[in-house]
């Protein structure tokens, strides 16, 4: 399996996760229930930068350090970003869309983790 391909079902996995634990946290409370929703997100966004790393090495684009720090902060706005200072004309707009797909993708791994935990308990 590719890197990039690990990195991606990296990313949904610790959404699907995130959904699970969601339901079988909930009554967690204070410092716990804060490290038990930052915790797939961290890891997500390990294997965000794993992805974006092998990406750079394949389009021969080396990320800025602001950059870097504009992902960890706001990614839903700084990966395009990234997208289209990486990608010639005419691969900026199509990237951008997989790239809005995949969050739509995200966000429904996440939510089968959490009604699927939610049916099971």
């Amino acid at each position: 399996m590719k890197p990039k391909s690990v990195a991606l079902a990296g990313i949904l996995l610790s959404a699907l996760i995130g959904g699970v634990l969601d339901v079988l946290c909930a009554r967690a409370s204070g410092g716990v229930k804060l490290w038990i929703d930052l915790g797939p997100i961290f890891i997500g966004l390990a294997f965000t930068f794993m992805w974006l790393h092998h990406d750079g090495l394949q389009v021969g684009y080396r990320r800025s350090a602001l950059l870097n720090v504009g992902i960890i902060v706001m990614g839903i706005i700084f990966i395009p970003v990234y997208f289209y200072k990486s990608r010639p004309t005419g691969a900026r707009g199509p990237m951008c869309l997989r790239f809005f797909g995949f969050c739509l993708l995200w966000i429904a791994f996440s939510a089968i983790g959490f009604y699927g935990a939610r049916a099971a308990t």
